[in-house]
């Protein structure tokens, strides 16, 4: 599943590298509105909402929720427990990728503002308050599902995580940390948004080639449990088919 991984990585990049090139190309000076050169400026900016980023990572998300899905379905075949789990890692990822093409979290930003804004400047993106907080139920809820899955499947679905939740929250604090008022002052503030962004494209495209791996242990591992090798019905775990012992050969 490298390939998968390795394609979906570098159309990110791509996307990040051309978003870049824009906003450098049109700083400091703005685009003149309704021209050829502004429109493709707009629709590739990735600190902008409902453009071509913001599709590419919504779909990203959205197959993450459909891989989830099946995964939740494989599970409960095999009667585990965890089915409920994949359930639900499948809706959060769905709803992620609505708000993500709907720009839901940033309308949270204006009317949370007024409440959060004598705490800190970092709540120029206030929407990161109950993020921080829906991440965290989000990671307990889903903590029970890391049994349901092999050592290196695990260890992948938490450095997607990571690598997902450090763009997403990670880099919007430190944005609002650098750019209080939002003014872009140099080229470093204009790769803060660039760098976020592809942090989250890369989580969700590491969370797909986590998935494809997790479905593809599962389905080699009922085609092992068919044929010489048992599976365990709650772990999916497959014992070593016994030594052949050669017969004996007559006199």
């Amino acid at each position: 599943m490298g390939a998968v991984v390795a394609t979906l990585l570098a159309i990110s990049g791509l996307l990040a590298i051309v978003s870049f090139t824009g906003r450098a190309l049109d700083f400091p000076d703005r685009c003149v509105a309704a021209t050829v050169r502004c429109l493709l400026v707009r629709e590739f900016d990735v600190d902008r909402e409902q453009n071509v980023p913001t599709w590419w990572s919504s779909m990203l998300l959205m197959v993450g929720a459909l891989l989830a899905a099946i995964s939740a379905a494989e599970s409960r075949q095999r009667r585990s427990r965890a089915a409920p789990r994949w359930v639900l890692l499948s809706l959060v990822l769905a709803l992620a990728s609505m708000d993500e093409f709907l720009a839901l979290h940033e309308m949270m930003s204006s009317p949370m503002r007024a409440h959060f804004a004598a705490i800190s400047k970092v709540v120029r993106h206030a929407w990161v308050v109950p993020g921080f907080l829906i991440a965290t139920a989000a990671a307990f809820g889903l903590l029970p599902l890391l049994r349901d899955v092999s050592p290196r499947v695990r260890a992948w679905m938490i450095c997607a995580a990571v690598v997902y939740c450090s763009g997403a929250l990670g880099m919007e604090l430190v944005d609002g940390v650098s750019r209080p008022d939002r003014a872009e002052t140099s080229l470093v503030h204009l790769a803060f948004p660039t760098t976020e962004e592809f942090l989250e494209f890369a989580g969700a495209s590491l969370l797909i080639g986590t998935l494809l791996i997790h479905l593809r242990e599962r389905v080699e591992g009922v085609r092992v449990a068919g044929g010489t090798a048992a599976c365990d019905a709650e772990g999916g775990s497959i014992a070593t088919p016994p030594r052949a012992v050669a017969a004996p050969r007559r006199p």
